[in-house]
């Protein structure tokens, strides 16, 4: 990659398989002279990999503490437990990017059973954080469980974009920013007049949960405790279940 390289502390892939806990996981996006670190991954599966996290930390400063690659449809991370957290970059890193989200899937299996999720700023007097505590783009992703929250951040906890399904059984959920969770990733319809042509493939369905907007957060044109889409991007929202405050 011209100008920039991407780089994994730990990668699973080639069909193996890896169990790890009480472990310290970091990806720093440090700089190498000219190039800049675009995407770091503490932890990720590729290659049609199954890894299972039981504990430890796992932290990226601007990537993504953990994942599944985009390569294979056969790709499985289970989350049993453990601390996950997205940090912005060091402020001295040059061409350094702002964390993606805290766990990503660009395919294949993602389950969370339990486990802290956090999108930061670790830094007193940086800007506020974007970007997702679970974000995916294909495949499937089940949350039963787990504490995900984010501070001082503009976006969304959960976001379902593009072909993924993501399904939430369970967990508490907070934000500082737009939304809690959302599905979007289509090409048409219109926010403003709210026409609806077509909606992406992206599917959110919730039957459990608790999904708080939090006080003093993002205000304006937008924002809601759960979202079926954003801009003039549209998904498709399920729910049966779960319980939903706005504190706005």
């Amino acid at each position: 990659y011209p100008n920039s390289y991407k780089v994994s502390t730990i990668w699973v892939s080639c069909v193996a398989e890896l169990t790890i806990s009480d472990s310290t996981v970091k990806a720093l996006n440090k700089a190498d002279g000219n190039y800049a670190l675009t995407t770091a991954y503490a932890f990720v599966t590729d290659g049609g990999a199954e890894a299972t996290i039981e504990s430890g930390e796992y932290v990226s400063y601007g990537g993504t503490a953990a994942g599944n690659g985009s390569r294979n449809a056969n790709n499985k991370l289970t989350i049993n437990g453990g601390t996950f957290e997205a940090r912005y970059p060091y402020k001295d890193e040059k061409g350094a990017v702002t964390g993606r989200c805290t766990v990503w899937t660009g395919g294949g299996t993602l389950i969370i059973n339990d486990g802290t999720f956090n999108v930061n700023k670790p830094v007193e007097g940086e800007s506020a954080q974007t970007g997702y505590c679970v974000g995916a783009t294909a495949g499937n992703v089940i949350i039963n469980g787990g504490s995900f929250a984010q501070v001082n951040n503009t976006d969304a906890v959960i976001s379902a974009d593009t072909n993924a399904t993501v399904t939430i059984n369970g967990g508490y959920f907070a934000t500082m920013g737009m939304c809690v969770a959302r599905a979007l990733g289509g090409t048409t319809g219109s926010e403003t007049n709210g026409v609806v042509t077509k909606a992406s493939g992206a599917t959110l369905n919730i039957t459990g949960g608790v999904f708080v907007l939090l006080a003093g957060g993002r205000s304006g044109n937008y924002v809601g405790v759960i979202r079926a889409g954003g801009g003039s991007t549209y998904g498709t929202v399920n729910i049966s279940g779960g319980t939903f405050i706005n504190q706005r």
